[in-house]
């Protein structure tokens, strides 16, 4: 997003410049000397100031040219940082919805946790009494890991959320 601001402060000096082009330019100039003649007891002394003005009469087409492409190359660059201000403010949104959607569902998934691990205890101390059989306290355990897995993946998803948001907001960090 610096990088487009950048251009368009750029293609604004551009654009000042092109039009600056339009106004008149005044110039100075100042001469003196002498003349030593052995003709006259007093030497002469010449001294010249003068000036001009230089307005741009016959580039009027090529100025009136200039400055439109350099107001339209200020148009582009105006729109692109438009573009990258709505996608930076995009990315934000994606992330903070990604997060919350992230959250209730890591929270979800921890519920899940506690009730399964809840059956996998209540399933073991079955099998132990022999109510059930080991492959009902197998079965538990393994519902138990893959929730476990599930709640891990969701805990990873939720921290790369995190670190979009904290990019998409301008943060960073720095190496040293």
């Amino acid at each position: 997003m610096a990088a487009a601001e950048r251009r368009l402060a750029a293609a604004d000096h551009r654009l000042a410049a092109a039009r600056a082009a339009f106004l008149p330019r005044i110039q100075l100039a100042g001469s003196g000397g002498g003349v030593a003649s052995t003709l006259l007891d007093d030497p002469i002394s010449l001294f010249s100031v003068g000036g001009s003005i230089l307005a741009p009469i016959f580039q009027g087409g090529a100025l009136r040219a200039g400055a439109d492409a350099e107001a339209a190359q200020r148009d582009e660059a105006a729109y692109a940082y438009k573009a990258t201000v709505l996608q930076a403010f995009r990315d934000v949104e994606d992330a903070m919805a990604s997060l919350r959607f992230l959250t209730e569902e890591a929270e979800a998934a921890e519920r899940q946790v506690a009730a399964l691990d809840q059956a996998y205890r209540v399933g073991r101390r079955r099998h132990e009494a022999g109510y059930a059989s080991y492959l009902d306290q197998l079965d538990a355990k393994r519902a138990l890991l893959s929730a476990r897995l599930d709640l891990v993946q969701l805990r990873f998803q939720r921290l790369t959320a995190i670190v979009s948001l904290v990019r998409g907001i301008g943060g960073g960090w720095t190496h040293d």
